[in-house]
């Protein structure tokens, strides 16, 4: 029994080995066909990746040819902008330190300016105290000023009248001139109904007068109507006016001005 199993073993193995074999060779077969239908397909499908591809290529070339040129516009671009920017650069650091200087010199001048401020108020206060001053110093230099011309003007202003005897004389005005000043003294004298004699003495000469003697006059005029001015200088002067008749009596009026200068 042993044998009849193994020799049918070796039938069945037998078989299955043929049929094996023809399996492999109609898969070959099968193969070589394929192999075969790929080979001639392959030439169309090279062209047309050929194409594809140098359609890509021409694309590509012609949009890296614009690009380059984009590039190279950017690029001057770029170095203008680069040499602007330089420029900008150096304005700006010029500016920059001129700015700094300012700066420095504004601080300096805010300082003066709050110095010369104080200095300001300081000298604004003094200033309304002076003028303060100066007001009530003018009130009374004015005040002053009107006090001495009335008394400048009454030294060497007045004026009379009366009635002189036969050879009488009288002294209605004296004349006083400060020291410092000159004076011009305007006399007008009128008489009726003779002729009065006017003279201007100072005080040794009026005692000549008095005593008969011959004086030196400073004015000397006759007539009923005299209007003369003399200019004299300081002292204290006399207006005499004297009756030359001897039988009658005059009337008279006089009336003697003084300018100072």
């Amino acid at each position: 029994m042993g044998r009849g199993r193994k020799l049918r073993l070796s039938v069945r193995d037998s078989s299955h080995r043929s049929r094996l074999h023809r399996l492999r060779r109609h898969h070959h077969h099968l193969h070589l066909r394929h192999l075969h239908h790929r080979r001639l397909r392959r030439p169309r499908l090279v062209v047309r990746v050929l194409g594809v591809l140098s359609s890509q290529y021409n694309s590509l070339e012609t949009n890296y040819t614009t690009l380059k040129s984009q590039y190279n516009s950017l690029y001057n671009q770029y170095q203008s902008l680069q040499s602007q920017y330089t420029n900008l650069q150096s304005q700006y650091n010029a500016l920059q330190s001129q700015y700094t200087t300012l700066e420095s010199n504004y601080t300096a001048l805010k300082v003066n300016y709050n110095s010369l401020q104080n200095q300001y108020s300081s000298l604004q206060s003094q200033y309304n105290a002076l003028e303060t001053n100066y007001t009530n110093l003018q009130n009374q230099y004015n005040s002053l000023y009107n006090t001495y011309h009335g008394v400048l003007n009454w030294l060497g202003s007045g004026s009379g009248s009366g009635n002189l005897g036969p050879s009488a004389f009288t002294i209605p005005v004296i004349v006083i001139i400060p020291s410092g000043f000159s004076g011009t003294v305007s006399l007008t004298v009128s008489s009726s109904p003779n002729s009065v004699e006017v003279f201007v003495v100072d005080t040794a000469n009026l005692i000549y007068f008095v005593e008969g003697q011959s004086p030196t006059y400073y004015l000397s005029a006759f007539g009923m109507y005299i209007n003369k001015q003399i200019t004299l200088g300081s002292g204290v002067y006399y207006v005499i006016v004297y009756n030359p008749s001897n039988a009658s009596s005059v009337y008279f009026s006089i009336n003697v001005a003084t300018t100072y200068s």
